[in-house]
Formats: C-alpha cells, structure tokens, sequence
C-alpha cells in the first residue's frame, strides 16, 4: 500500500519552507521564494503526485506559489492561518519557526483533509494589486480630508484640494480598470452580477471577494468561513 504524501508549505517573503509528510516520516526542504524557486518546487513535488499541499495566507507572498503548484496540476488547499494555529497547539507544538509551521501545516492536511482551493483566476494578482493601490489611494484621501478639515491657511487648503481632487481621479482610474478586467472574463463577469444580488454588496465588494476569495461556490459556506477566518 501506497503511504499517502502531503505536504506542508510556510510561504514567507524570502523562502519556501516544505515539509513532505509520507505515512510517519517526513523530509524538510528549503527553497526561494522567486519564480526559480516555484518551478523547483513544482518538480520536485509532481514526481510524488502528493495528496495535498497545505498553505496559509501570508500577506499575499503564497498567491504565486499557490498558483505555480496549480498550474502543474497539484492539489493545493490554502486554510486560514488561525486554524493551523489551534490544530498545532492541540498536537502540543507551541514553539513557532518557520520548520515547525510547515511541518504542523502537513499534518493538517494528513488529519483533517482539507478540501482543496479553487484554481485561481489565470492572472489574479493583477486584480489583488489594483485593489491594494485603491485601499492606498483612499487611505491617502482621507488623510488629505483630514488634513483640510484642520488647516485655515487659503494657500494650503487649495493644494490639498488639489491633492484631494487628484487622488479622487486616480481613484477612478482603478475602479474602470477593476471594472475591465472583470469584463474580459465572462465566467468572472457573471459571478459579479450574481454577487451583487446579495443585499448589501455593490460592485466594490463583490470585485474585492473575486480577487481574494476564488472559493466561492466551490465550497460550502462553513468551509468558506473557516478560510477567511470568520468561523466560531
């Protein structure tokens, strides 16, 4: 009998940290995290033909990754990274490096089964960057408006209006190319509609659950709020 193989992978800016959990023994790895490092990473991997790779969320850094070891056909689940917190402390594993993290994610995927992640969209960090260069620009607007809202001085109030007005249009400039983007994928542009027939949710939401939470609709809603992390 074939032992079942998952696999473990702490994502951090600079490295790759892998733990390849095969029945009782495990084998730790080390790679960048760069494109060079993804391709070794995949060949590696796909000769094993794993039951699953584990992940979490780090600050974007595992999209990359998470998208290289999809497009060479391997199964990929990413679980919120509170999950892996509780589950190693339930096994007594206290201690945090990134060795220990990437072992306790294989043994996450050996015990719970996690399902695994939706392909991502083919280029989903393109709409990932859009919306982090809207949260800064609004984030940069509304300091400008604080700062109005506090200055008498009729030559620094107009240039913060123009501050203001300039950040307002480069606002806009994201949000159509938010909105093309969609567009040019019919199969995202008919789930943005679907989105926004839920009572509360405009346009802005619903692009923002496209980029970042793919999952929807291949998972059910607990496992879904358990990835984002919203689950008791």
């Amino acid at each position: 009998m074939i032992a079942p193989i998952f696999v473990g992978c702490d994502v951090s800016k600079a490295q790759l940290d892998l733990f390849i959990l095969t029945g009782d023994t495990g084998q730790h790895l080390v790679l960048p995290n760069t494109a060079l490092g993804h391709a070794r990473l995949c060949q590696t991997l796909s000769p094993l033909s794993p039951d699953l790779v584990v992940l979490e969320p780090t600050a974007g850094y595992e999209r990359a990754v998470m998208g290289a070891l999809q497009q060479a056909g391997l199964p990929v689940a990413r679980v919120h990274a509170n999950r892996i917190r509780n589950f190693a402390r339930s096994c007594g594993d206290l201690a945090k490096t990134d060795r220990i993290d990437a072992r306790a994610l294989a043994l996450f995927g050996a015990r719970m089964r996690p399902p695994a992640s939706a392909r991502i969209a083919e280029n989903p960090q393109y709409l990932r960057d859009l919306y982090a260069r809207r949260r800064h620009l609004i984030a940069r607007r509304a300091t400008e408006r604080q700062h109005l809202s506090e200055v008498q001085n009729l030559f620094l109030r107009a240039q913060i209006q123009e501050a203001i007005t300039h950040l307002s249009t480069q606002i806009a400039q994201v949000d159509a190319q938010i909105s093309d983007h969609i567009k040019r994928d019919p199969a995202q542009a008919d789930r943005l509609t679907r989105y926004q027939t839920v009572p509360g949710i405009g346009p802005v939401v619903a692009a923002a659950l496209l980029a970042y939470v793919p999952e929807i609709g291949q998972l059910t809603r607990g496992q879904i709020a358990a990835l984002i992390g919203v689950a008791p």
